[in-house]
């Protein structure tokens, strides 16, 4: 809703001082929006996007439903939002303030370095949209963050639009963490999970400075106005940039050293479900550049490859659009092999070498962790040779879960389900010479047997 100004001319004369001559001042209009009139712009242009579909974390867990923020763009339905909140979805439904149901939605691009994405609802016009804020964000300019968050609902039990204030902390910065590399700024305009993909609002004029993605307690994250409005230009046209058509984050050992890079997510339809890539795979090669530590490594190298930076940059110069990339990736006890754009989909074969298998018991008379009452063993083992390890539990009767951790007691690696339906799979980096543990547990408190087997790579394994 706009709102009538009156605008009051007041013409100032000035009067002649010692060595200064007369002037005619010129007239200023102030056009800025009161904050009632941004909290209504911003929750009309503001949407919840509810995706089903799967996503899967590293650490064994994973979603079939989930929710984010985003916004229009443009009347004609497009929304920018984040890559994370989007892809991995079978169905994208669009929430629009005031309207009692949801559009249906369609991904356009993506640009999963960036962690940016625009979809567009597939029917309906005239959305209240939001412009792009033309000027470079200095610190201490007053924004406010819209968006969805996870933690407040109506009482029906749907998520409330939220709406924060604060300013921007920081000038921009290469912001390259374990699964984003992007120009991004800090402010202080408080954002949580659910405010994902929602816009970040210059306060004077309404307009875009930046799309939030990340939020604690004492910084908050966005995407800077000028690198994402050249992004989301590219995008609206239907391609994508610098992605295989995946949600990705790098994943480390306990040294913080990369183990590769883990899928977590597939775009239907994407370059790399296409070949035959699914959540749970660890890339370790791209365009034959490996993504794991090797002997060869310089501190510029290992700083790129303990970040998304490594990968973005291989994607800088292979363009997945038209490029055939070779990439290679563990999936569990197998390495595969394939070509982004080639021929073939991925092939794979088993990890080399005779694995070893212990068929194992659990009972009333193991140990027992007090916090939820379940029982587990441990096995002790040395790594013959640095690289990938695996280590799988199968029981037909538990619902099997493994923990790794080194010789100092450091958690390296845990899984759930990754084995296929109740079974677990760990596949962690190892060094040689180096004594490591997995406790292989139970997700309920349940007796049981069970088999364990471990890599080639893996030996002196012994129960405690």
């Amino acid at each position: 809703m706009k709102k009538s100004h009156l605008f009051i001319f007041i013409v100032f004369f000035l009067v002649s001082f010692v060595g200064c001559g007369s002037d005619s001042g010129k007239d200023e209009i102030d056009t800025s929006l009161s904050d009632q009139e941004i909290k209504e712009m911003a929750k009309k242009a503001t949407v919840r996007i509810s995706a089903s579909g799967y996503s899967l974390d590293s650490n064994g867990s994973h979603h079939e439903n989930w929710w984010g923020s985003g916004f229009f763009i443009s009347k004609e339905g497009y929304i920018v939002t984040n890559n994370h909140v989007v892809t991995g979805a079978g169905e994208l439904k669009v929430w629009v303030n005031g309207e009692s149901k949801p559009y249906n939605a369609e991904v356009v691009g993506v640009a999963e370095c960036h962690d940016l994405a625009v979809i567009k609802v597939t029917k309906g016009n005239e959305f209240s949209s939001l412009d792009w804020y033309e000027k470079s964000l200095n610190q201490g300019l007053a924004v406010v963050a819209a968006g969805f968050p996870g933690d407040i609902y109506s009482l029906v039990g749907e998520p409330m639009f939220s709406i924060t204030n604060g300013i921007i902390n920081t000038t921009a910065y290469r912001e390259d963490t374990y699964w984003v590399s992007v120009e991004a700024v800090i402010h202080s305009a408080l954002i949580r999970p659910g405010c994902s993909g929602g816009p970040l609002l210059e306060t004077s004029t309404g307009k875009i400075a930046g799309i939030n993605f990340a939020g604690t307690q004492d910084r908050n994250l966005a995407i800077t106005n000028e690198e994402a409005q050249q992004l989301v230009a590219t995008m609206q046209q239907g391609r994508n940039i610098k992605s295989i058509g995946a949600t990705i984050e790098v994943i480390y050992d306990s040294k913080d050293d990369p183990r590769g890079v883990f899928v977590k997510a597939v775009q239907s339809g994407g370059k790399a479900h296409d070949i035959g890539i699914q959540p749970g795979d660890l890339i370790v090669e791209l365009a034959s550049i490996p993504l794991v530590i090797t002997e060869q490594e310089t501190q510029e190298t290992l700083k790129e490859k303990k970040s998304l930076a490594k990968y973005a940059s291989i994607l800088e110069t292979n363009d997945p659009e038209v490029d055939e990339i070779k990439i290679k990736i563990v999936r569990g006890d197998e390495i595969c092999t394939g070509e982004i754009n080639g021929v073939d989909k991925l092939s794979c074969e088993d990890i080399p070498g005779n694995q070893t298998q212990i068929r194992g018991t659990l009972t009333s008379n193991d140990y027992v962790f007090s916090s939820d009452r379940t029982y587990y063993d441990i096995y002790r083992f040395t790594a013959l040779s640095s690289g990938i390890a695996n280590i799988r539990m199968e029981s037909s009767n538990l619902d099997s879960y493994l923990m790794v951790i080194d010789n100092q007691g450091n958690g390296v690696a845990q899984d759930d389900d990754s084995g296929g339906g109740n079974n677990a799979l760990v596949s962690f980096t190892v060094n040689q010479g180096r004594q490591y543990a997995v406790v292989a547990n139970e997700a309920n408190v349940a007796t049981g047997s069970y088999t364990i087997t471990f890599s080639n790579n893996l030996a002196n394994i012994h129960q405690e």
